[in-house]
């Protein structure tokens, strides 16, 4: 780097560098730790007619306080809110009852006899789900057998996509296992995984989250952000005062 970038000369006043300095002396006087820490980032100095410009790089203090144990257990997860599929009155009431922040799920009957829309009145009736609903989780004789985006059916359907043609009879059929983007039943956790256990498996699989279930029923959903929340919760509590 030239010195003419790092320096700059201006025409300036004695009395107000003479006054910064002094200010920078008491500073240090009774702040000396952090007033050390902050001249040891200046990388730019300017000295002009309004006195002295110090520029410093910010410090950066990444998650090291958190140390290396990534096997934690993953405590996270929004309470569940899984709700049967019905008509859409039913769903706009089970809508107005989810509160912010819960996982919206509806529940679909696969491999069965159940009655569903035609596509274009299950694709109204996920794009209001879609307000509140992340997921569709698919069960049969009350087990969870699979889950999918509810994005990626909305999708599906919309653009006319082949695979998501005549969505209710392949619910019905057994079709759905073929689903572009299923979480099916042999990618779950049947038990709360370590956060680097979570990782890996999203990484393996591509999805944006895993289900957890419990008893073969659904718990919820672990992603990214299970990660992240957990990591800044063991920052937060081994933060020294």
């Amino acid at each position: 780097m030239q010195l003419s970038k790092l320096i700059k000369f201006e025409p300036i006043n004695l009395t107000s560098i003479i006054i910064t300095i002094l200010i920078l002396a008491v500073l240090t006087l009774f702040f000396n730790q952090q007033v050390a820490d902050f001249l040891s980032r200046v990388e730019k100095f300017e000295a002009g007619a309004d006195g002295i410009s110090l520029t410093a790089t910010p410090a950066v203090h990444p998650l090291e306080q958190v140390g290396d144990n990534f096997q934690n257990i993953v405590k996270g997860g929004a309470p569940l809110d899984l709700f049967r599929k019905s008509t859409i009155s039913d769903l706009n009431r089970s809508l107005d009852n989810i509160r912010q922040g819960d996982q919206a799920v509806i529940s679909f009957v696969v491999d069965g006899n159940a009655g569903y829309y035609d596509d274009a009145g299950m694709l109204d009736y996920l794009s209001i789900a879609a307000e509140k609903v992340k997921y569709l989780a698919f069960y049969n004789n009350g087990k969870l057998v699979g889950a999918i985006a509810i994005e990626a059916v909305i999708s599906g359907l919309a653009n006319g996509s082949a695979v998501y043609a005549r969505f209710g009879d392949r619910l019905n059929n057994g079709e759905w296992r073929y689903f572009p983007k299923l979480i099916s039943d042999d990618q779950v956790f049947s038990n709360q995984p370590s956060l680097e256990e979570l990782y890996q498996r999203l990484l393996a699989t591509g999805h944006s989250a895993i289900p957890l279930v419990n008893n073969d029923k659904l718990v919820g959903f672990l992603d990214y952000k299970s990660i992240a929340d957990e990591l800044y919760t063991q920052a937060k509590g081994s933060q020294r005062i």
